[in-house]
């Protein structure tokens, strides 16, 4: 089965499971609190199927910022630019809504196999890894990892986080690594 989990500042509509419908259970889960990002694109936020998670690239769009998207868009103006938010607190976000994601789905940050983390600056690399370490219960349980600085990022933030898991459990080898 699939379960889809649409958490974002929208309402959740269905989506087409084009590939066996009849072999995919959909979940939609309550929005979180604080909300997380609104989306940009036409994908969901995290989708878990079978023995893995899915979570797509998170910006650091703060509840402030996801309803002036929101609202920019449903009076068909143009989108604000993104605010001067100081580096740290982009981090914060886009790891506090990763955390709520992979929870939502099931699991926690010791379970995440992978996490690719694109900068605008790599010189922001230390104050980034710091803040990253903070969201897992020990240097043991950091994920594989890519890091690369992006040419450039939506609406010009600092950074964007996406990663792949497993939920709590998930199968006899115990990917997840709880301390």
């Amino acid at each position: 089965t699939t379960e889809i989990y649409p958490l974002s500042l929208h309402d959740a509509l269905p989506i087409s499971m084009a590939s066996s419908p009849a072999r995919c259970a959909v979940m939609f889960t309550p929005p979180l609190k604080p909300p997380l990002p609104v989306r940009t694109v036409l994908s969901d936020l995290c989708v878990r199927h079978g023995n893995m998670i899915y979570v797509s690239g998170l910006p650091p769009f703060d509840a402030e910022y996801s309803a002036r998207l929101r609202e920019a868009r449903a009076s068909k103006q143009p989108i604000p630019p993104f605010p001067d938010i100081p580096f740290e607190r982009q981090a914060r976000i886009v790891m506090d809504h990763l955390k709520k994601l992979v929870e939502a789905a099931g699991s926690n940050m010791d379970c995440l196999l992978k996490v690719i983390v694109w900068m605008k600056d790599q010189r922001q690399q230390e104050e980034f890894d710091r803040i990253y370490r903070t969201y897992f219960s020990s240097s043991a349980t950091l994920p594989a990892r890519t890091r690369m600085q992006a040419g450039r990022t939506p609406m010009d933030c600092g950074l964007e986080v996406e990663a792949v898991g497993a939920p709590f459990g998930a199968t006899s080898q115990e990917p997840c690594r709880i301390n």
